[in-house]
């Protein structure tokens, strides 16, 4: 069977869980690389976004081999804490750029410091990235069939009580 009749035969919301994955899987790859190629390994903080990808695959990973309600939690779980963590890459980026701005204007202040700052030479929002992988998963796992029937299956062995 060929990929486009495999396309074709999906259902919608099934194709486009797919092509998320793929977006999310194709954003970890290229990040990883672009960060490699950088040697964004000269701190431990500059190591945060390899571990925040390499979470975000395994858990992409358990899900494809396994797709149940606990793969596609802890994938929830693991994309909420990959997408907070890009924070931490804007601030660090941020003050890597305050940093520097210091170094070589010390008498600058106000806007135009903070202006300078963030259009230093450090990519501002280059950690958002990070978020964007972390939205992906949280899209993908977005109201997931297998999270249902999970939800389904605890409703009918613990049943609310009525009073």
């Amino acid at each position: 069977m060929s990929l486009l009749s495999t396309l074709q035969r999906l259902e919608t919301t099934q194709l486009m869980r797919r092509l998320i994955l793929l977006l999310a899987l194709i954003g970890i790859v290229a990040t990883v690389a672009e960060l490699l190629l950088i040697e964004h390994s000269k701190s431990p903080v500059q190591w945060i976004p390899f571990l925040m990808l390499a979470l975000a695959a395994l858990s992409f990973g358990w899900v494809i081999v396994s797709p149940n309600a606990l793969s596609l939690r802890v994938l929830q779980i693991v994309m909420v804490i990959v997408a907070l963590s890009s924070a931490i890459g804007v601030y660090e980026h941020f003050m890597g750029n305050l940093e520097f701005q210091h170094e070589i204007k010390p008498n600058l202040a106000g806007w135009p410091l903070i202006w300078r700052t963030l259009k230093g030479g450090v990519p501002l929002l280059a950690p958002g990235i990070l978020f964007q992988v972390g939205l992906l998963g949280l899209l993908y796992s977005f109201r997931h069939p297998d999270l249902k029937t999970a939800m389904a299956v605890s409703s009918r062995i613990m049943p609310r009580d009525a009073s």
